[in-house]
């Protein structure tokens, strides 16, 4: 038996390995619970959590020598990679700046598997200290927004910085202004 530290990847962690010369012995696997006790489960742990694992081994059925041994081990949660430009440039609508307008971040699991939550957004001034503000900026400036996925199951929370510029819309045609008389 081992019990060393493994990361979820979606395989199989048994931590049991090894021989008994002779002997045949049974190996059960349990996963703790959230109130703390432990719960056999059908098969080897590949999810992320708390499990024990118990190998059994008889030596002498007449003089009812049983001997056991276990293991207490983690499958620690992944942590999903986000990817999106290090910096981005829009332009001034006057509106919060969109997830559509800036791109949303890829998120990337193990195995292939697909990110099925919601990504959260913050920002605060560049270069700032400050705390973040929840969603996305309005204002023109220089801004850090950092794209959030929280904790899930089989994977820890993640996120990723990125420089946002909102500029004052250029190259566009200059715009003449009319009264209600239609004169310039």
């Amino acid at each position: 038996l081992s019990a060393s530290g493994e990361t979820y990847d979606g395989t199989e962690k048994s931590h049991v390995s090894g021989e008994i010369k002779g002997f045949t012995p049974t190996i059960v696997y349990e996963k703790k619970g959230t109130d703390g006790s432990f719960a056999t489960i059908d098969s080897t742990p590949s999810d992320a959590g708390t499990y024990r694992a118990s190998i059994t081994y008889t030596v002498d059925e007449a003089k009812n020598k049983v001997y056991s041994v276990s293991v207490t081990y983690d499958i620690s949660p992944a942590t999903p990679t986000l990817t999106w430009p290090s910096e981005k440039t829009v332009g001034y609508t006057g509106n919060a700046i969109t997830e559509d307008a800036i791109g949303e971040p890829t998120v990337t699991l193990v195995n292939g598997e697909s990110y099925k939550g919601a990504i959260q957004y913050s920002y605060r001034t560049s270069g700032s200290s400050d705390e973040f503000t929840s969603g996305l900026p309005t204002e023109i400036g220089t801004y850090e927004v950092k794209a959030v996925v929280d904790a899930d199951g089989n994977y820890a929370k993640a996120e990723k910085s990125m420089t946002l510029t909102i500029a004052w819309l250029t190259d566009v045609a200059d715009a003449t202004l009319k009264d209600q008389g239609g004169k310039s």
